[in-house]
């Protein structure tokens, strides 16, 4: 080999070194051209967009909207699925389009119709996956970018405000500016469409109409109902500091008395009156719904 070098000369050894010296730089741009590929790039590469579809897992019926003072979350599983090593050039976003209705239940709290009922809390969504999934935005809408193609599964939350708080869940994932998938799905769980959660006494099965206002009896009362719709009760009331959903089969009966005796023969009234003893701060105007806002599914106007 020195002899080999003595016979080139100095200049041609140069020659040699710097052509070394190029071609290693170019292996190297090769072995790492994955990662410096652009969108655009790989677009050309496979002729077209990549096929990936991004779903989201329903909620069971046993998950309920809970406002003050629980704010409970849902959690909901995202799956993407295809030829997932295009994962780390896309981005998926998640929509949401909740009602904000006045206070937390029908009688009370101070939330204005200008607060959503649902929202993405940044803080929420944190990465269980060593820092590959990083998270953007607030509110109604956030989005998720990917560090490798690992991660096909994980979760996306949503902070509840409102116990009757209702929203569409919208998830698509971009490519680039093309929209490869689009799938949705609503909270509560809502398969009905009547704005009230599928387990809540049986909704699933039962179909209640939102705006029905109809129980009856007892034996010689022709006047149905209680004045609280299906979805008033639904949404429930604030009772002695507790909240409570009440049933649509029973005629309620809230009572405020200041005397020893409680609501005294109101205790005595037959099925299906249901009496509830109330404090003076439990009423808006002796009113118990007064947190009613326009939007409100039992709506028809």
């Amino acid at each position: 080999m020195i002899l080999f070098f003595q016979r080139l000369g100095l200049g041609k050894i140069l020659f040699v070194v710097v052509a070394i010296g190029f071609l290693a730089t170019a292996l190297w741009g090769i072995s790492q051209s994955k990662t410096l590929l652009s969108k655009e790039q790989m677009r050309e590469i496979t002729g077209g967009n990549p096929n990936l579809n991004i779903t989201l897992t329903p909620l069971g019926t046993n998950w309920l909207p809970k406002g003050y003072p629980y704010n409970n979350t849902a959690n909901i599983t995202v799956s993407i699925t295809g030829d997932t090593s295009y994962l780390p050039y896309c981005v998926a976003k998640f929509y949401l389009i909740p009602t904000a209705y006045e206070g937390y239940c029908m009688n009370a709290g101070n939330q204005t119709t200008d607060e959503p009922d649902l929202e993405f809390l940044p803080d929420d969504q944190q990465d269980d996956h060593s820092g590959k999934i990083t998270w953007d935005g607030k509110n109604q809408m956030i989005e998720a970018r990917f560090a490798d193609s690992t991660v096909t599964t994980f979760v996306v939350k949503v902070k509840c405000h409102d116990w009757g708080a209702y929203s569409p869940l919208y998830a698509r994932l971009y490519y680039g500016n093309s929209m490869l998938s689009e799938t949705s799905i609503t909270i509560p769980r809502d398969d009905n469409g009547n704005e009230i959660a599928d387990g809540w006494m049986n909704d699933g099965q039962i179909n209640y109409t939102a705006s029905d206002d109809n129980e009856t009896g007892p034996s010689g009362n022709n006047h149905n109902g209680d004045g609280f719709s299906v979805y008033e009760e639904y949404r429930g009331f604030r009772v002695k500091g507790n909240h409570i959903r009440t049933n649509p089969s029973e005629k309620d009966l809230f009572v405020y008395s200041s005397c020893a005796e409680g609501y005294g023969y109101a205790s005595n009234l037959p099925s299906p009156f249901k009496v509830r003893l109330i404090n003076w701060g439990d009423m808006e105007n002796r009113v118990m719904n007064s947190k009613r806002s326009g939007g409100f599914p039992d709506q028809t106007n």
